[in-house]
């Protein structure tokens, strides 16, 4: 027998199912008449087929377990359930940008030696990329992939394209320069706000935050001409206003809104702030720092009036308490049940641990914000302020009716 041109001499003579497959004929008989067997080909009846036509069978095989082996996509749909997740553009556009993005490792994958044949990781490659076969048979274009010139479908031509590393150095240049410029504009915002304008002479004002209430106190050029007042606080119209803020016991977050943003105030550190009040008004303020049982009722307000009535404010602050008070039989009720924890200017009474109650009948509220000051509210607040602020400093007060209305009376005289 001639040996075949592809095939050796041994596995030409060589019976077996794998030349079966290619044969022109087989017949099946079985050995025992029963079970068939395969027969072995004749050579003169037909040759062989050549590797050729082995190959038109094997790629088809091999493209197959590429696309197996490639990652799913929703780009192109296949069924009518699909379409609900396809046409979102995008998921298309990232599922693109992935792809491109792994097409180096993908090509790196190309030079191993595999057992697949150069036209299947070919295949493999430009299905990953999302790719496939167009009409006319040739790859289609995805990416940096395109089919070689010169009708060869089986070869690739794999084009480098600088342009789009070009466009990353752009866009990451102008980001630079737009975060930097940002940088430093908030920068030259915050020095310029940090500060109030020349040419005014600023207020201080010391600010300090207690549970659950504030207290301002106003220094004044000789020690008689010191001042505090509580959860309340006056200032001068178009006047620039600097607040030291201190904590006592926890922290604190003082806070206007319509003035000034929030700022912590810390135990055992000393913030500061500018406030400057254009038009009159009474703003109301809040602790904005989880403070305690009673933190929600830890408000005061922030009176801004012109300069004259400023100053005028200040001077009955100075003036404390009239002749004759401290004879007053309320002014003898305070000092035996109430002078141990608070102060009245111009009184023997110098309690430091209380509200400073100098001029009481001029607050607009009591208890931080939490009942508005009538003689009514005064005395409740008085007798049970447990039950009015629930974990309040102040103890409750049993005062007898004989007591309770001249210590009332006294009070709001200041």
């Amino acid at each position: 027998m001639a040996a075949h041109p592809y095939r050796s001499t041994s596995r030409s003579t060589k019976a077996g199912p794998r030349e079966c497959r290619h044969g022109a004929g087989h017949s099946r008989k079985g050995r025992s008449g029963s079970s068939p067997a395969i027969s072995r080909p004749s050579a003169a009846a037909s040759p062989p087929k050549p590797i050729t036509q082995v190959c038109r069978v094997t790629l088809p095989m091999n493209e197959a377990r590429a696309r197996a082996r490639a990652p799913p996509t929703a780009i192109r749909a296949r069924a009518p359930g699909a379409t609900n997740d396809s046409p979102v553009p995008a998921h298309g556009a990232f599922d693109l940008s992935h792809r491109v993005r792994r097409s180096p490792s993908v090509l790196s994958r190309r030079r191993r030696s595999d057992r697949r044949s150069p036209r299947a990781a070919r295949l493999g490659i430009a299905h990953h990329l999302g790719g496939g076969r167009n009409r006319r048979g040739r790859l289609a274009r995805w990416g940096n992939l395109a089919t070689a010139p010169g009708g060869d479908a089986d070869r690739l031509a794999v084009r480098r394209d600088a342009g789009g590393m070009r466009w990353i150095y752009i866009g990451v240049s102008v980001s630079t320069v737009a975060l930097i410029a940002s940088a430093i504009w908030t920068l030259l915002t915050l020095r310029a706000v940090a500060q109030p304008g020349g040419g005014v002479t600023p207020l201080a004002i010391s600010v300090t935050g207690h549970q659950w209430w504030w207290e301002a106190t106003y220094p004044g050029a000789e020690p008689d001409g010191t001042f505090r007042t509580a959860s309340e606080i006056h200032i001068p119209t178009n006047v620039p206003v600097r607040l030291e803020l201190r904590a006592d016991d926890v922290i604190h977050s003082f806070w206007v809104p319509k003035l000034a943003g929030k700022t912590d105030v810390i135990p055992g550190r000393v913030n500061s702030m500018w406030i400057e009040a254009r038009t009159p008004g009474v703003y109301r303020g809040q602790c904005m720092e989880y403070c305690g049982v009673e933190h929600a009722l830890m408000a005061f307000r922030v009176v801004a009036e012109p300069p004259a009535q400023f100053a005028a404010w200040r001077r009955r602050q100075l003036a404390g308490a009239s002749t004759g008070a401290s004879i007053a039989p309320g002014y003898r009720v305070f000092a035996r049940r109430c002078s141990a924890c608070h102060a009245i200017r111009g009184t023997e009474s110098g309690g430091i641990y209380g509200p400073d109650l100098t001029n009481l009948s001029g607050r607009a509220t009591l208890a931080s914000g939490t009942l508005p000051n009538t003689p009514a509210n005064l005395a409740r607040w008085i007798a049970h302020p447990q039950a009015v602020k629930p974990g309040a400093r102040m103890p409750d007060i049993d005062l007898p009716p004989g007591e309770m209305q001249p210590l009332v009376a006294y009070l709001e005289t200041r």
